[in-house]
């Protein structure tokens, strides 16, 4: 005899100030395990956790956890086999694998897959669920000293001695003098005591103030920004 269940997929898992509260999500009844979900995207299995709310919470869940955002995040950062997105109100960002026709300002609400990728926590297997016009992304000045942050939870890493909150994968700023250049990338000194990677390919002299937008990723264990156009480099 078939029975029927509700797997994960039917219950809605809320991010809130205090973290996630669990409960029946309206509409959602159960389902024969034979059975196709109809109420979920292709390629989304009933173990799927559901989101509503910041994604900061769901970091606290290990990688190959499929979730949904049932919210709009922003996109900042568009690369080649990558982009980034970050909540409107600027708190926490991620990396997201693989491609998009969406332009950075623009929402979006995406399904995938929870992993870890050189150091930064992402999103693979990714399926975009919506999308809806946006703004330019503003990113938030920050101290070289204070990039990167620690870790946030067990399955997140963070920067090894950092005492600052997370911010890994938020759209930052930061201005100060070049210590030195190489092709694509220049040392970012802002007087804080500490210097940043920035990869960028425009032309800066050593010694001459700048100021770097880009996003902020991880390399070798140390925050680096990721700029994404020469205009997000300025030089003062």
């Amino acid at each position: 005899m078939k029975t029927a269940r509700l797997g994960l997929a039917a219950m809605l898992i809320v991010a809130g100030p205090l973290g996630f509260t669990r409960g029946l999500s309206q509409g959602l009844v159960p389902l024969d395990d034979s059975a196709a979900d109809p109420l979920l995207p292709a390629g989304i299995s009933r173990d799927t956790v559901e989101v509503s709310g910041q994604y900061a919470y769901l970091w606290s869940l290990p990688d190959g956890t499929q979730v949904i955002f049932n919210l709009f995040k922003q996109i900042t950062a568009v690369f080649e086999n990558r982009f980034y997105i970050q909540e409107p109100d600027r708190t926490r960002g991620i990396r997201v694998e693989g491609q998009t026709t969406r332009s950075v300002g623009e929402l979006v609400r995406l399904s995938g897959t929870l992993a870890t990728l050189a150091g930064e926590r992402c999103l693979t297997a990714v399926q975009e669920l919506g999308a809806a016009p946006g703004s330019e992304p503003r990113p938030m000045l920050v101290r070289a000293s204070l990039l990167g942050g620690r870790a946030p939870d067990p399955y997140t890493p963070g920067i090894a001695g950092a005492a600052t909150p997370y911010n890994v994968g938020l759209l930052v700023r930061v201005v100060g003098r070049v210590a030195s250049q190489t092709s694509g990338s220049f040392m970012l000194d802002d007087g804080s005591g500490a210097i940043v990677k920035v990869y960028s390919n425009k032309t800066v002299a050593n010694g001459s103030m700048v100021g770097a937008t880009g996003v902020c990723g991880i390399e070798s264990g140390a925050p680096v920004i990721l700029t994404r156009q020469q205009s997000d480099v300025m030089i003062y």
